[in-house]
């Protein structure tokens, strides 16, 4: 079947098998020699310590001689009694002079119209059926002067003729987040009046206070959800009912306490009282603590006001000192300013104890007051009579400054800068009115500067300009370091960033507040 082709050719090759042969093993040892161990011990030998010090007592001596040789020299003597007048001559020089006082290490454009720049124009979608248009009443940044929160307060009318039944909100909007819309509120809180003012706690971002113009003061935690449908979470704390005010509440104040369970909410209203409240989160009320009332008697009779014992003195703003959280600035719709001493007992009217000072009055209403927040004796006071007042605790009767707002619509707010201690900011209610920068810095003459809302003067030691960024009808104010927020009579709210040159401090601002301040004592 199979056949080798080429086995003619080659030879075949075989090889025997050995599968069936038995391997051979052989098995081998071997062994080393035995290791041997050898111990020993040794010890250090012994060790001894001696000191030794040099003596310089007689190379000191010589050299404290000579020294000593050295000052008492005449030669020495005869220098400092010719140099000494001259130095100290110099150095009062440098003391009073005021090279300097205008120098500035980092300077923006001076363009007025860099001073600031709109960022933001928020709008809530509010409609309760009605042709109503609502006005912002109250701004606020929420828990501090450097958070991006920002609420608003609205109402459907400036003037209730009637018990206030109108369905109105809180909007509350976070600049910050990335998702944030100018026109669409991140919370939205459903309120059953109008809200006349709004105040957000000094340090805690959640809790809120507001006030309404049925005169009932109350106290939330609010949340913004993480959505963007305008949700988020809310809880009411405490409310006073029917047990507080009776007419507007105009102002709302936060006093810091040991912790924020312990913080305080002070109150003003229309009805001529200062009411301190503590918040009873298990009954969900506001516990009246304290209760101070304005009596009409000690109104300065410069105001030429006919008050009787049942008549309200209505108190227009109140302002909380920087330093002192017992020391409270009130205005009054008669234009007279009271100090307030918040650590009194309770129950106290002006000529008790209650009210300790009556400064320089307007002649008109006050419409706002703002403590410096970095001098403890400084405030300012704006009135309906168009006039920026500056005032000291040291001096209730005298006036540091006064600054003249020539416009023709008249100013609605008035805030303290928290960056520059030199700076206020003032909001007109008028179509054609500004958002008015109000700068105090050094002048050895009286001078006035105009801008085209109207005049500033000073007296002699300061005076102030005045200069446009905004043409709005603005309702209210609010600082953030480096923005402003301001609301609009038609529900709007306004948000600006300074520029770096009005949000940064100079260094002779605070010398120029105490320069004045001792001027004016002397006086």
């Amino acid at each position: 079947m199979f056949s080798d082709k080429n086995a003619d050719e080659f030879e075949s090759a075989s090889f025997a098998s050995g599968w069936r042969k038995t391997i051979s093993l052989k098995s081998n040892s071997a062994q080393t020699d035995k290791i041997g161990y050898t111990e020993g011990e040794s010890q250090t030998a012994t060790v001894s310590e001696a000191e030794v010090q040099t003596d310089l007592e007689s190379k000191q001596r010589e050299n404290k001689t000579s020294a000593e040789d050295q000052i008492n020299s005449p030669s020495i003597a005869k220098f400092l009694a010719r140099a000494t007048p001259l130095v100290e001559a110099e150095l009062r020089a440098i003391a009073s002079s005021r090279t300097f006082d205008s120098y500035q290490l980092l300077e923006d454009d001076d363009d007025d119209d860099a001073a600031a720049g709109k960022i933001h124009t928020l709008e809530a979608p509010l409609n309760d059926g009605s042709d109503s248009t609502w006005r912002v009443t109250n701004v606020c940044w929420g828990g501090g002067t450097r958070t991006s929160s920002l609420v608003a307060s609205f109402e459907a009318a400036a003037v209730h003729e009637s018990w206030c039944d109108h369905e109105t909100m809180l909007c509350m909007w976070n600049l910050d987040r990335r998702d944030f819309d100018p026109g669409t509120p991140h919370l939205q809180l459903p309120m059953d009046a109008c809200i006349s003012v709004v105040q957000f706690h000094h340090t805690d971002p959640a809790l809120l206070a507001t006030g309404a113009v049925t005169g009932e003061v109350a106290a939330w935690t609010v949340a913004i959800a993480a959505g963007k449908d305008g949700s988020g979470s809310d809880t009411l704390l405490g409310t006073s009912a029917m047990n507080g005010h009776h007419e507007r509440v105009t102002a709302l104040r936060w006093l810091r306490g040991a912790n924020s369970s312990s913080d305080l909410i002070a109150s003003a209203s229309l009805d001529g009282r200062v009411l301190v409240w503590r918040i009873n989160t298990r009954a969900q009320v506001l516990d009246l603590v304290k209760n101070f009332t304005l009596s009409p008697e000690a109104l300065p009779r410069s105001l030429k006001v006919s008050a009787r014992s049942s008549t309200e003195v209505g108190i227009t703003c109140l302002s909380i000192n920087s330093e002192d959280i017992d020391i409270a600035m009130a205005g009054t719709e008669a234009g007279a300013i009271y100090q307030l001493d918040l650590s009194a007992e309770d129950s106290l009217s002006y000529g008790s104890g209650g009210a300790h000072a009556l400064f320089s009055p307007h002649r008109g209403r006050v419409v706002d007051v703002a403590c410096s927040p970095f001098h403890r004796d400084v405030f300012a006071s704006l009135g309906s009579d168009q006039r920026v007042q500056v005032h000291s605790l040291l001096s209730p009767q005298m006036t540091l400054l006064v600054l003249h707002h020539g416009g023709a619509g008249p100013l609605t707010a008035l805030e303290w800068s928290p960056a520059r201690p030199s700076l206020l900011m003032a909001a007109a209610a008028e179509p054609d009115a500004a958002l008015a920068i109000l700068e105090v810095h050094p002048a050895t003459t009286v001078s006035s500067s105009s801008a085209s809302t109207g005049t500033a003067s000073a007296s002699e030691m300061l005076c102030a300009s005045e200069r446009q960024v905004a043409s709005l009808a603005l309702t209210s104010l609010a600082f953030n370091r480096n923005l402003v927020a301001a609301g609009d009579s038609l529900g709007r709210v306004h948000v600006w960033k300074l520029s770096s040159k009005l949000a940064t401090a100079k260094p002779q601002e605070m010398r120029i507040l105490n320069e004045l301040l001792i001027k004016e004592w002397e006086e």
